[in-house]
């Protein structure tokens, strides 16, 4: 594994401590959510920069039958990733996720109409919180702290920082301090 790898896995499943192969074959034994983080993670890492195509091939063929989990090739996500709930989880190609993100089940963060271009993609701040259903569809950003209520349709960006949305569509129901 390279450093690279390491210290995202580190950040997202062990909060940053040192870890062994060991330990993190017994959590991904044990742990779902941590066996999802890592094929996600992996996936990504030799899909980016790296050129392994039978190991990327697998960790996309694995994520989505164990997981039912589809990620674009070209996703960015920020070290902190937390998938408690790893089912039916939907990432489109030019999507970015900040860091300390948290996505729950079912959550679809994609593209909107016919355009492929990857700008055509939604950007996620740091810190944000998308439960269970969520929808984030189309060239939009969202503000950091934001959160996103179960089942809510978010169709238009969420610039201020710290707001809970929650409705198809999503509108701002509380400030969080």
């Amino acid at each position: 594994m390279t450093e690279q790898l390491r210290e995202i896995i580190s950040a997202d499943l062990f909060e940053g401590k040192d870890f062994g192969m060991f330990q993190l074959f017994k959590l991904r034994l044990e742990n779902s959510s941590a066996d999802a983080i890592w094929l996600l993670r992996s996936y990504l890492f030799w899909t980016a920069e790296h050129s392994h195509p039978i190991t990327r091939r697998r960790n996309r063929i694995l994520l989505e039958r164990r997981y039912g989990i589809f990620c674009g090739k070209d996703v960015k996500i920020g070290m902190g990733l937390k998938l408690p709930h790893p089912q039916g989880i939907i990432i489109g190609k030019g999507c970015t996720i900040g860091r300390n993100c948290v996505i729950y089940q079912q959550v679809t963060i994609g593209g909107h109409g016919g355009n492929t271009s990857f700008s055509n993609y939604p950007s996620l701040g740091n810190g944000i919180v998308l439960y269970a259903g969520a929808k984030i569809i189309g060239d939009i950003s969202i503000g950091d702290d934001s959160i996103i209520g179960a089942n809510s349709v978010v169709n238009k960006s969420i610039t201020d920082r710290g707001g809970v949305y929650v409705g198809a569509p999503a509108r701002k129901v509380e400030k969080i301090s």
